[in-house]
């Protein structure tokens, strides 16, 4: 901008001197082109000041450049362990190149009650709508459970211990020891800590009428979200890899960077940043 300014001004002089010597059309012709030259001159002067004014803010809510990398580095050994996993699943391009989550024909209120269910399911908050899509469309119907019907011992572990199920219809009662200690029924979810540990069951569940149940099991589960998380991270370092403040960091530092960003979701209309209020994400 500084060297635009500079030009105009240089180009404004030798504009005047030569209008004196030219004739009355000529003379008309550069006054015209110097108005022009003001108007440019003065819209360069604007945005000048406005970049001198987001320059000064950014660096007092950054600090120096030097506080900046010592705020990365201190938040990188936090996240060290997560970005070596990023790294081995980006390197596994024959993992992210051939895995494509299944996905079994539902219709639209199969579909809603499972969505229901897993975006009030405290096991896949935090989860990215497209995690969120892909889990729905793996979930798999069951077998008819009949009355009577045992869908989960307490005490199985392994194979036995790592699906979580969804009650489409029917009802199931919920036993500890063999005590009666809750009801499962239609558009509620069972089993759920199997998606996370691989431990033995904590509870019995027993049909208590002919019941319909959906499931996922632990390895979908899992793969579905590291799939999904390594390829945010690519497309985030990219966008990344453009902001002119960051590019001080290494490729190792901006892959922890990206990893540790979260996606946020906003209306239409929705304010996403208001002047005056509180900077405190990126």
């Amino acid at each position: 901008i500084y060297i635009y300014y500079y030009y105009i001004n240089t180009t404004l002089i030798y504009i005047k001197m030569g209008a004196g010597a030219s004739t009355a059309a000529a003379s008309q012709k550069h006054l015209d082109e110097i108005t022009r030259l003001r108007q440019q001159n003065e819209m360069l002067k604007r945005q000048t000041v406005l970049q001198e004014k987001k320059l000064n803010l950014l660096m007092e809510q950054l600090g120096t450049k030097q506080t900046f990398m010592e705020n990365i580095k201190g938040r990188k050994k936090r996240l060290a362990v997560s970005a070596e996993v990023l790294k081995k699943i980006e390197d596994d391009e024959t993992f992210l190149n051939e895995f494509k989550p299944p996905i079994y024909k539902k219709n639209d209120v199969e579909q809603t009650l499972i969505m229901n269910v897993v975006t009030n399911n405290i096991l896949f908050k935090g989860q990215t709508q497209q995690v969120l899509a892909n889990c729905v469309g793996a979930f798999s119907k069951d077998a008819r459970i009949a009355k009577g019907s045992v869908l989960i011992k307490q005490g199985d572990d392994k194979e036995k211990a790592e699906k979580f199920y969804i009650c489409e219809s029917g009802k199931f009662d919920v036993e500890i020891n063999g005590k009666k200690v809750g009801e499962v029924g239609p558009g509620e979810g069972t089993g759920e800590l199997a998606l996370m540990y691989n431990q033995p069951r904590a509870a019995t569940i027993i049909a208590t009428e002919d019941s319909v149940v959906w499931s996922i099991n632990r390895k979908l589960f899992n793969e579905i979200k590291i799939a999904a998380g390594a390829m945010k991270t690519k497309l985030i370092k990219q966008y990344l890899k453009t902001v002119e403040i960051l590019q001080v960091l290494t490729d190792e530092d901006l892959t922890v960077l990206a990893h540790g960003m979260e996606e946020s979701y906003y209306d239409d209309k929705q304010f996403i940043i208001r002047q005056g209020a509180p900077g405190d994400d990126f």
